[in-house]
């Protein structure tokens, strides 16, 4: 029996526990969340996106830390390529990730659907994340610098004639599909619209720029017979033959992307379900040049994106202000034109917590973040973690401090690590072994080459890569 000084001294404890959750969390912005699995399952740095626990995870985290109300979620991106998606087995690396990799996660483990049902549990919405024009490429064309190009929709393979094309009639645009065609604009919409619904999401988002650095200059797809004979008509110019407006070009192509943007809008709106569209401030009206090519041309060409245009007509329920260039001036005039609409305003925020937005988010804005390393919603507290939080019943207290040791802003013993990495939360074994590693553990290397046979790969990773810092004679047999 305990006495009762320690009665009271546990009581108290409770309390401080309490009072720590509660100044940490209570005070949380109104905010929304980005997973980008794609990226979370190439690179190390990422939490991980590849079991029912860890995605479990995510949504458990999101909503008692920041009581975060919607995510939008890539990995139903991941589904659609797996349904609709031709793949070139000659690109080995690729293939084996999207094919093998990605169908067990989504075909036999099932996480978009654990992910909307933890959405859904939490009291969140969900949203799908996907490109408005990447579909993949012919084979000739780059992705990451390996050839062929790993991924083709078979929408682009059955209907050539619906991808953008050049002025001869030769190359076919390394990304998007045209808009002027009434029967490719229907077939997307379908794809959209059961997914959306019969999956259980509330909307979809859409980015703009494509994956690839196949355009060789801005202006060279475009040029399909339905976009020349409405300019023709309208102007009396043969675009591919002689000199003409560009200006009036770009907004002809827009034009069809609206029809888009209003039948897929009515096709949602229908099923109660939202439609959601990034706008990139540097080009506020067209799309965006991917983040990762090294010439600042968007794949999908000068297409007009009127969203002043689709505020007018309610056919947009959110505006999602991208990443990069002047966010708040464009918000600005946003918050203007929006007023009195039914247009949601969100913006792609590196630091969401940053006071710099409260005056937008008191005009209705809500700061996006993304559940990564660097972003400030991976961590319950921005402030450094103390030894003490390594005993915290609260795993995801446990994980901050392990991550803090991992970075260097926690000094502790091993010893105090050691314990954590048969703890009963994937996310704190994962990071106990990315901790031990950090501090060079020899003593408990047995513990790192155990884990190499942890139910979770998330686990097992973050084993091998402490291994690598520290290990034993037994080391490279255990990692083969």
């Amino acid at each position: 029996m305990i006495s009762r000084r320690e009665f009271c001294c546990y009581i108290g404890a409770l309390s401080l526990l309490r009072i720590e959750l509660v100044s940490a969390e209570s005070n949380s912005p109104h905010l929304y969340a980005y997973v980008t699995c794609g990226d979370n399952q190439w690179n190390l740095d990422s939490l991980p996106v590849d079991s029912p626990a860890t995605v479990e995870a995510i949504f458990e985290f999101l909503s008692k830390t920041f009581h975060i109300k919607r995510v939008y979620w890539r990995g139903e991106q991941d589904r659609m390529f797996l349904q609709y998606v031709h793949f070139r087995s000659e690109n080995p690396l690729y293939y084996d990730h999207f094919v093998n990799w990605l169908g067990y996660l989504h075909n036999h483990l099932k996480l978009n659907d654990i992910a909307v049902a933890a959405a859904h549990r939490h009291g969140m919405e969900i949203y799908i994340f996907d490109g408005l024009f990447d579909f993949g490429a012919t084979a000739e064309t780059s992705g990451s610098g390996l050839y062929p190009n790993v991924r083709e929709d078979r929408l682009r393979i059955e209907h050539p004639e619906w991808v953008a094309v050049d002025r001869w009639g030769e190359r076919l645009a390394p990304g998007p599909i045209e808009f002027c065609y009434p029967e490719a604009r229907q077939a997307l919409i379908s794809r959209y619209l059961h997914h959306v619904t019969q999956y259980g999401y509330d909307g979809i988002f859409f980015y703009t720029y494509v994956e690839n650095c196949g355009a060789r200059y801005l202006d060279e797809y475009g040029f399909n017979e339905p976009i020349v004979s409405e300019y023709e008509r309208r102007y009396g110019v043969d675009i591919r033959k002689h000199p003409f407006h560009k200006e009036a070009w770009y907004r002809l192509r827009g034009e069809y992307m609206t029809q888009f943007v209003g039948e897929l809008h009515g096709a949602l709106a229908a099923k109660g379900k939202k439609l959601s569209l990034a706008i990139y401030p540097p080009t506020p009206n067209y799309p965006e040049s991917w983040d990762g090519s090294r010439v600042d041309i968007p794949q999908g060409g000068n297409v007009y994106l009127d969203w002043e245009g689709w505020v007018e007509q309610r056919i947009i329920d959110e505006l999602f202000v991208w990443w990069r260039g002047e966010q708040k001036a464009l918000l600005n005039r946003m918050v203007q034109v929006c007023k009195g609409r039914p247009v949601e305003l969100t913006v792609a925020a590196n630091k969401p917590f940053d006071v710099g937005w409260k005056p937008l988010m008191e005009a209705g804005v809500t700061p996006v973040s993304v559940w990564a390393p660097g972003f400030g919603i991976d961590r319950v507290s921005l402030e450094s973690s103390t030894a003490d939080a390594l005993k915290n019943p609260d795993w995801r207290w446990r994980m901050q401090a392990l991550a803090d040791v991992t970075a260097g802003k926690l000094k502790v013993d091993a010893s105090a690590v050691a314990p954590l990495t048969r703890d009963p939360h994937v996310l704190v074994r994962r990071h106990a072994m990315f901790a031990l590693g950090a501090l060079h553990a020899h003593a408990y290397v047995p513990l790192l080459e155990t884990a190499l046979t942890d139910e979770e790969s998330s686990v097992r990773i973050g084993a091998a890569v402490a291994l690598g810092k520290v290990n034993g004679p037994e080391s490279p047999q255990r990692i083969r």
